[in-house]
């Protein structure tokens, strides 16, 4: 049984009474639907990286499930600006830092070596175009499900298929609140 701890009490409202992270969200709309068009760099979609689930966990009370969501939402909104950041770099200085960088995105090893003078002017603008290429969406897993569907037998296939595609649309339905982030 889990018990209440006097420190979350005492916590709560310092944690949840932060605005910034709504503040920050607001800025990096903004800075996409003004900023990204012009450049030609494709917008994050917000929605790919928010998985809003934990509210609908039966045994969880409802003050677990605020917390859920409430720290649900950061991590997506986190991850979300992490990718919007690599982005904005990408498109203005595509070079590797001096030292070793740790949770770098996965186009950071394709950035100019540091000190690399002679290929930044000729590279620069393909890394920008490339910008504007369709991203890889990250997973999640009903497309792991999906993928791991071939390995069974076609009855079973089929099943998993049709469990794939109702998850999917309980998905889709559920956040469609996020599809002006397309």
């Amino acid at each position: 049984m889990v018990t209440n701890r006097r420190q979350n009490l005492i916590t709560g409202p310092i944690i949840h009474g932060m605005i910034f992270p709504l503040l920050l969200d607001l800025f990096v709309s903004f800075y996409q639907a003004t900023c990204f068009p012009i450049y030609g760099v494709t917008k994050v979609r917000q929605c790919d990286y928010m998985v809003l689930d934990r509210q609908h966990v039966a045994y969880l009370n409802r003050i677990a499930k605020f917390h859920g969501t409430y720290c649900a939402h950061r991590a997506g909104l986190t991850a979300c600006i992490c990718e919007f950041v690599s982005r904005v770099e990408q498109y203005f200085c595509s070079i590797k830092h001096a030292h070793k960088v740790l949770g770098a995105p996965r186009h950071y090893l394709d950035f100019l070596e540091y000190g690399d003078a002679d290929n930044y002017e000729k590279k620069l603008e393909s890394f920008r175009v490339a910008l504007g290429e369709k991203y890889d969406r990250p997973r999640h897993a009903v497309s792991v499900v999906a993928y791991s569907c071939r390995a069974a037998p076609l009855r079973q296939q089929r099943v998993l298929a049709r469990m794939v595609v109702a998850i999917r649309r309980r998905i889709v339905n559920r956040y469609a609140c996020f599809s002006g982030w397309k």
